[in-house]
């Protein structure tokens, strides 16, 4: 069906297996690896995408649920102001190291910025906004920390 198309990254895709998880999807048929397999339960935050700009484990997902809907993975959120700057402030406090986290991280973090309307959050909040994603090599300090530059550099812009 014409209809049976899901807007990935900014382009109307093909939906495929409408059984098949999103994941799989994305990965197999799409080719995109940003997400990863991590849990497979929705714990983990590895594989998150956002679905209509909120976060969603795409692990646990079926690609039925996203026929005509919008869904953004790292490589889509490169195309945003707010993921460039997610990207930067990442490499600037390394933040990522081995990088199975990295995209769940930026998407989630993307998304809680740009749900802050130009406010400036204090420490615990942006701790608060990553629950939920699990990072086994950073200690999340550097996260938070390039999360709250991203959120101060924003708020800087909107004044």
């Amino acid at each position: 069906m014409a209809d049976d198309v899901i807007h990935l990254d900014g382009r109307p895709v093909p939906a495929g297996a409408p059984g098949a998880r999103l994941l799989d999807w994305i990965r197999d048929e799409i080719g995109q690896k940003a997400p990863k397999e991590g849990c497979g339960a929705g714990h983990c935050g590895a594989c998150t995408t956002l679905i209509d700009g909120a976060p969603a484990p795409s692990c646990c997902t079926l690609v039925q649920a996203v026929i005509g809907r919008t869904v953004q993975t790292a490589f889509g959120l490169m195309t945003t102001r707010i993921g460039r700057m997610v990207r930067d402030k990442f490499n600037e406090h390394g933040a990522v190291q081995c990088g199975f986290c990295g995209p769940g991280m930026a998407l989630v973090g993307a998304a809680w910025l740009a749900g802050l309307d130009g406010r400036v959050p204090d420490r615990a909040e942006a701790t608060r906004a990553l629950a939920g994603n699990l990072c086994r090599c950073s200690g999340y300090a550097p996260i938070v920390d390039a999360l709250l530059d991203a959120a101060h550099n924003l708020a800087g812009a909107a004044s």
